[in-house]
């Protein structure tokens, strides 16, 4: 899992904070608001620029991204456990001949892997769940099943994602705060 928290620098905002104070306004309110706005739009940001890189739907990894409120702040938990290969978009199976199917997997845009022997189904009947697998002749014929990676490594092993993600809450608690700001002092 990952944390990243959206806290108020209240020395930044010193005037504002003096002023608000003069009137009697709930402060609170206005800091709760603005970090939870950056923290949607960090998750907004996150699920752009994860959806840019790998050919899992924008949706699915927006559902392993929680914003949740804190006292002074807000913060955004990215979190999951390994994605079902056939969420993402890019594979696809070929088969030239029976039984010697081939599953083309792209996770990363870009990155294309021929899975040989592999195919697309089910081990048994009554089986709801649909996966890739694969022979492995080396341990006698073994299926092994294949899994996408976790947003959390997906999010961890990329560094534009992370810088772009961070950056964008940042300035969107800078700009919030100003406007929360204002309105209380403007009514």
């Amino acid at each position: 899992m990952i944390e990243i928290e959206a806290q108020l620098d209240k020395n930044k905002y010193d005037d504002y904070v003096r002023r608000i104070f003069l009137f009697g306004k709930d402060i609170d309110k206005a800091i709760n608001r603005a970090a939870k706005r950056a923290g949607d739009s960090g998750k907004a940001e996150a699920k752009r620029q994860l959806a840019k890189e790998y050919t899992l739907p924008s949706t699915d990894i927006g559902n392993t991204i929680e914003v949740n409120q804190l006292r002074e702040g807000a913060e955004m938990r990215i979190f999951s456990g390994v994605q079902d290969i056939l969420a993402f978009r890019g594979v696809k199976p070929k088969t030239p001949l029976p039984g010697n199917g081939r599953v083309i997997v792209e996770i990363k845009k870009g990155n294309k892997y021929t899975l040989d022997r592999g195919f697309v189904g089910v081990l048994q009947k009554g089986q709801k769940k649909i996966g890739v697998y694969q022979r492995d002749e080396t341990k006698g014929n073994v299926l092994r099943k294949y899994h996408g990676p976790t947003t959390v490594g997906m999010f961890k092993a990329n560094e534009t994602v992370q810088s772009a993600t961070i950056d964008k809450v940042v300035e969107t608690l800078d700009k919030r705060m100003i406007h929360e700001f204002e309105r209380l002092l403007n009514g």
